[in-house]
């Protein structure tokens, strides 16, 4: 019983992620260029992006973002070549960050962002070719990050920032419990945990040109306690499956982001980041029911996950001093290897094209948008070696559309970019 539940959580928690509709929506300005921010700092996201860049931001800020995310995937069964469309709700990830010193000539800028990297909500419906490994899963994930920035000699920024999490999970599938005059069972679980970590960057103005970026954020161990898995079972099997509570760990991946910004002239940014996600922390998947039911078959949990990057590049021009637009692309390649995709992990090589643009009005106040298409290569999976003996072909795609507003204080910079210094 403990493997099935594992494997139940495992994917949940990585529908977003390892799954296909990976998109970068922690700040729009961002989203627009293709999610680079490692080497760039925009403005008050830096805190998640890159918290040793946060110091190098020119004013005091409020920053609201939000998105509304939009996937689609479907799913070819094996044999019958008959095909199932998943029916996802709209999803709005958020994040928001303030950042303030004294001084504008000040070395140090403290933040505090608040922000949603992963999530979703899928629903397969009860009636498709792998309900029995999995119906419906609704997953919330939000940080909470304080932050501390300094930079030496306007030269090298440093910061680093604490991460207190707080995850709620909801998932079902259905049981194999069907006969003449009974329909199949339904199991749903429910799970909500708290976890810690941090976030740390550094930021090297190498030329008023070249700037280049590094950030690390810390896998998050997640020790869930007093979830629930409910039964909806014939009459005849109620004594069987009473519901009961559950235990679950579970820990998300780490990351070791790398970031390089050049700016030929005042007006023109171009940025390349990597994103190197570590996926095999996910080993460490573990949950336990109060009272395991030996009526139900365990399912081997997968764990050789692989380490995996994504590239993205991302440009920006100021066309004046009201209008900037941006552009860019990334290519997301999959963390599960073949025999471990499931319905809420339908993980594949997945590529995106975004764009962007921001309205400054005045000194205080800019408004960006953000718009975002990915879409995955299609991905079959072989019945006699998938771990849940689901084979088919899966194939996703998704948009997402981001609004952000930007509060400045005092006077907006002449430019984006990290103030103008001199050469070293």
């Amino acid at each position: 019983m403990r493997g099935l539940a594992s494997i139940l959580f495992m994917f949940c928690s990585s529908a977003l992620v390892a799954g296909g509709i990976q998109l970068a929506l922690q700040g729009v300005k961002q989203s627009g260029m293709g999610g680079t921010g490692i080497s760039n700092p925009l403005d008050a996201s830096a805190i998640y992006f890159n918290p040793g860049a946060l110091s190098f931001t020119q004013k005091n800020s409020l920053n609201l973002n939000a998105f509304m995310l939009l996937p689609k995937f479907q799913f070819r069964e094996e044999g019958t070549n008959k095909l199932y469309k998943m029916s996802s709700g709209i999803t709005i990830p958020f994040a928001g960050y303030w950042s303030w010193n004294t001084n504008p000539k000040q070395h140090w800028k403290i933040g505090l962002g608040v922000y949603t990297p992963f999530g979703t909500n899928i629903d397969w419906g009860t009636t498709w070719a792998g309900r029995y490994v999995a119906t419906n899963s609704k997953l919330n994930v939000y940080y909470i990050q304080p932050t501390f920035s300094y930079n030496i000699g306007n030269r090298v920024g440093i910061g680093a920032g604490f991460v207190y999490s707080r995850s709620s999970m909801e998932q079902g599938r259905a049981l194999p419990l069907a006969s003449s005059s009974e329909a199949d069972g339904q199991m749903d679980l429910a799970s909500k945990a708290n976890g810690y970590g941090f976030n740390a960057g550094l930021l090297v103005h190498v030329t008023p040109k070249l700037d280049i970026g590094a950030s690390y954020k810390s896998a998050i161990q997640y020790k869930g306690k007093n979830g629930t898995v409910n039964y909806t079972v014939p009459d005849a099997l109620t004594d069987s499956f009473s519901n009961a509570a559950v235990n679950n760990n579970l820990q998300l991946p780490w990351s070791v982001d790398l970031g390089i910004t050049y700016r030929p002239e005042p007006r023109l940014a171009l940025s390349i980041d990597v994103n190197y996600v570590g996926w095999s922390a996910y080993k460490n998947v573990v949950t336990d029911f109060a009272q395991p039911n030996s009526l139900l078959p365990a399912q081997r949990l997968p764990t050789d996950l692989n380490n995996a990057a994504t590239i993205r590049l991302g440009g920006s021009y100021d066309i004046d001093s009201t209008f900037t637009i941006r552009a860019g692309t990334y290519l997301d390649l999959a963390a599960l290897p073949d025999g471990t995709v499931s319905p809420l992990a339908p993980d594949a090589n997945r590529f995106a094209i975004t764009l962007g643009g921001t309205m400054h009005s005045g000194d205080r106040f800019e408004l960006d948008l953000s718009f975002t298409y990915l879409e995955s290569v299609s991905r079959t999976e072989s019945q006699a070696n998938n771990y849940a003996g689901l084979g088919g072909t899966y194939k996703g795609k998704a948009i997402a559309i981001g609004l952000a507003l930007n509060f400045n204080i005092g006077k907006r910079p002449k430019s984006t970019t990290p103030e103008t210094l001199s050469e070293p």
